[in-house]
């Protein structure tokens, strides 16, 4: 499913009406019914509520006006209450306001905020829509305010008031617990902070022709469960573990030559449960027994730490004696002048065609220009998983910048390293060329030291099974967000481990598989 910017949603609505002859007020008219039925399918007692819809003079606000008018129609109580002068209201809301009155549905006085909000049952949010940005007005605040703390169900009509379109909020913001959405999700619905205020979110196309839905003009898109399960190929019953790939997963290194096989061993174990038809774990000699206890499922490599150039050799000589194509880099793996080589000699590494870099890896693309470059001259196919704080440091952006404009982040990142760039948060964004997609799949289960090693081994192992590198890292993050959820629906959300969710992902996998949410 694309995203909508709120500039895209004017082109949308001119086109709509340009190219395929259907007039705004019907769209109107559409949005206004659209927010009915969420509600009714919702509410088994519906008919029996008194509405209160609150409304601005602009186009949102029409919307409201339709729906005021037939909740009236279907023999509702229902209260239109004014929070701008709608006076001031042009075209399609104009004619909107003027109808309501002629219907005869009640206008409340807009001092009166207070009493109405406090007489009603369900409240309809129509204040502000896409075009609204800024700090809501005195007047305005006072009635966000007094909804918040009203305790009634509150419905917001595209987005809660006080939430800006392209992400970001005003000082405040309706907190509804529904939103239905016009012709398609918005970025500021889909990213904290405003997924937190927009409650459950329903998309309503509203009429609007399929083919501008899907135009390969907008640049963002949803990734959904019906996108994961594309993603998620079936496999072929004649096959081998020859046919899914063989990936090297280098870390363990610690720092100061401690030591650090953990989060090496988490990512080994996502790459198998992601796919991977064999896998390798270079660690220092000192750590192959751990991994060998870990899981036996895996093979060792054990390198001598500190030793560059015995370590480079031993690598290269794996790498083309068995052919290996895919490297997961980064786990454990510290940082300083051997890492550095690692690196570097990986990059040159006329076998390896996939590279998947997290955590130390990119501390050290970070620290030096002249491993980043000869990454991005390496022509490797790649995906780097930051998250902000390695984002940060990575472009040379305070992260409160990133927040504000995570898609130029990602862009930035991207444009430096030639990576696909994993962005990874409470909610992920995946750059990949100029386009980005959005997984909103999550949990605060992931809270935790590990998850990021389990998504680098995720995407690896589905990368190293022979997805193409952009579908392994959408996947990859939609499928670690999935297993959390799953985590969080069985037990709660406070005492998961790496391990925990890393046995959910046979379960995830299987919903993808079968197309279920």
């Amino acid at each position: 499913m694309k995203i909508a910017h709120a500039a895209d949603i004017r082109e949308i609505d001119r086109r709509t009406a340009g190219e395929f002859g259907l007039p705004t007020i019907v769209l109107m008219e559409n949005a206004g019914a659209a927010v009915i039925e969420a509600m009714i399918v919702r509410d088994k007692c519906w008919k029996s509520r008194r509405y209160l819809v609150v409304a601005g003079s602009g186009n949102n606000g029409g919307d409201g006006a339709v729906i005021a008018r037939r909740l009236f129609c279907l023999g509702c109580r229902v209260t239109f209450l004014p929070a701008a002068d709608l006076s001031r209201a042009k075209g399609d809301a104009a004619v909107q306001f003027e109808v309501l009155r002629r219907y005869g549905v009640r206008f409340a006085e807009e001092n009166d905020f207070r009493s109405e909000i406090a007489a009603s049952d369900v409240i309809v949010d129509a204040i502000y829509g896409t075009g609204y940005h800024g700090e809501l007005p005195q007047r305005v605040g006072e009635i966000v305010g007094e909804i918040n703390r009203s305790g009634k169900r509150i419905v917001a009509v595209d987005l809660p008031s006080g939430l800006y379109a392209d992400g970001g909020m005003a000082g405040m913001a309706v907190h509804a617990d529904l939103t239905v959405t016009l012709g398609l999700p918005k970025p500021g619905l889909v990213d904290f902070p405003g997924k937190e205020y927009a409650g459950e979110r329903v998309v309503d196309p509203i009429g609007i022709p399929p083919a501008l839905l899907g135009d390969d003009a907008l640049r963002w898109n949803l990734v959904t469960a019906e996108t994961a399960s594309a993603l998620f190929p079936a496999r072929r019953r004649n096959t081998h573990k020859g046919n899914y790939g063989h990936l090297l997963a280098i870390g363990g290194f610690g720092s100061e030559h401690a030591t650090m096989p953990g989060a090496v061993i988490m990512a080994g174990l996502a790459s198998l449960r992601a796919g991977a038809g064999l896998l390798t774990v270079a660690v220092p000699e000192e750590a192959v027994s751990a991994v060998n206890g870990s899981f036996p499922e895996a093979m060792t490599l054990g390198l001598p730490y500190g030793d560059a150039e015995r370590s480079v050799a031993a690598l290269m000589e794996l790498l083309e004696k068995r052919k290996i194509r895919t490297v997961l880099a980064g786990n454990g793996f510290g940082t300083g002048e051997y890492q550095a080589a690692l690196l570097s000699a990986l990059f040159r590494a006329p076998g390896v065609k996939q590279l998947v870099l997290d955590a130390g890896a990119l501390t050290s693309l970070a620290g030096s220009g002249e491993l980043t470059a000869e990454l991005k001259a390496s022509g490797k196919q790649t995906v780097i998983t930051p998250h902000m704080g390695e984002l940060s440091v990575l472009i040379g952006r305070k992260t409160e910048e990133i927040r504000r404009d995570r898609a130029a982040a990602a862009f930035e990142a991207s444009a430096k390293t030639g990576a696909v760039v994993v962005q990874k948060d409470a909610v992920t964004f995946v750059s990949v060329g100029t386009r980005i997609f959005v997984i909103e799949a999550g949990s605060a289960a992931l809270a935790k030291g590990g998850s990021g090693d389990v998504l680098a081994g995720l995407i690896a192992g589905f990368a190293a099974s022979g997805m193409e590198m952009p579908d392994a890292a959408i996947l990859g993050s939609y499928v670690l967000g999935r297993a959390g959820e799953l985590y969080e629906s069985r037990f709660e959300d406070t005492s998961a481990i790496a391990r925990e969710v890393i046995a959910l992902v046979p379960e995830a996998l299987s919903a993808i598989r079968k197309g279920e949410r």
